[in-house]
């Protein structure tokens, strides 16, 4: 069984246990919208769903994502950025050090 979800950053949600998130934030603003994302992203998955994100910078997003998710792959296609990212345990990467 296949369902979609569409959501403004999460707001309005209170599902869990995603198993994809596919989004694209906003990459010509500050970087708290793609953090929203990406931590809420992250509560929102169950262990083993994955994070995809499309964007055009890299260095911040991949610094943040292996900072949260504890590692991330990435493709470059043209002038952006692929990001896939896996949750394989219930706390960020960053909180188990």
């Amino acid at each position: 069984m296949f369902t979609s979800l569409c959501s403004d950053g999460f707001r309005g949600l209170n599902e869990k246990g995603f198993t994809k998130i596919l989004c694209n934030p906003p990459y010509h603003t500050d970087f708290s919208v793609a953090k929203h994302f990406i931590e809420k992203g992250f509560n929102r998955l169950a262990v083993g769903g994955s994070m995809w994100m499309v964007t055009k910078r890299e260095e911040w997003y991949r610094n943040k994502l292996k900072g949260i998710f504890g590692g991330v792959r990435l493709t470059r296609q043209n002038a952006y950025f692929l990001f896939e990212a896996i949750k394989n345990t219930d706390t960020y990467a960053n909180a188990r050090r």
